[in-house]
């Protein structure tokens, strides 16, 4: 039972991380593209 329970739990935080990452990583890389058109 508790496996079950688990599982979903830990689904949602792998989501959570993921799609964390994926906004504090793309800004900075549109912040990159605009460094090397400036530069």
């Amino acid at each position: 039972m508790t496996y079950n329970s688990t599982l979903p739990k830990v689904f949602v935080y792998l989501l959570t991380t993921i799609e964390t990452l994926y906004q504090t990583s793309v800004p900075l890389e549109v912040q990159n593209r605009k460094n090397v058109h400036l530069a």
